[in-house]
């Protein structure tokens, strides 16, 4: 049997730690910090165990994750530089609910008056108004 082989070797991926961040609508900007990240196309995280999304190469040591919208909840962190093996952050991300930050579709509307306006409240908050034009 003639032919070659090449072997790869690369130290494990070592999930320290979570520094998660909101933008406020219910997305999350997350930091991972550890050792033996690489800047390979297949980095992603995924989060709560299914969603998975592209990571973004900061150091070996840090990488970061944005997922769009998560509902409230306790979310699990996974790391990956594959796509395939993924490495468990210890703890958890914790998505809350910004209830000063509702959802308006359309956010903006015709200056002469009859858009329609759906406003969806993050919370159960029997104290909101929804003012237009300041009024």
């Amino acid at each position: 049997i003639t032919g070659s082989l090449s072997y790869e070797y690369h130290r494990p991926l070592v999930v320290s730690s979570l520094a998660p961040r909101t933008d406020g609508r219910g997305g999350y900007l997350v930091t991972v910090v550890g050792s033996n990240f690489r800047a390979t196309q297949d980095l992603a995280c995924r989060i709560g165990g299914a969603s998975v999304v592209l990571g973004h190469f900061v150091s070996d040591s840090e990488i970061e994750c944005f997922h769009t919208v998560l509902r409230p909840g306790n979310y699990s962190i996974e790391v990956s530089v594959n796509g395939q093996d993924f490495v468990k952050a210890p703890g958890s991300l914790r998505a809350v609910v910004d209830s000063h930050n509702p959802m308006v579709v359309p956010s903006v509307g015709a200056s002469r008056g009859g858009t329609v306006v759906h406003v969806q409240l993050l919370t159960e908050d029997s104290d909101f108004e929804v003012l237009f034009g300041g009024k």
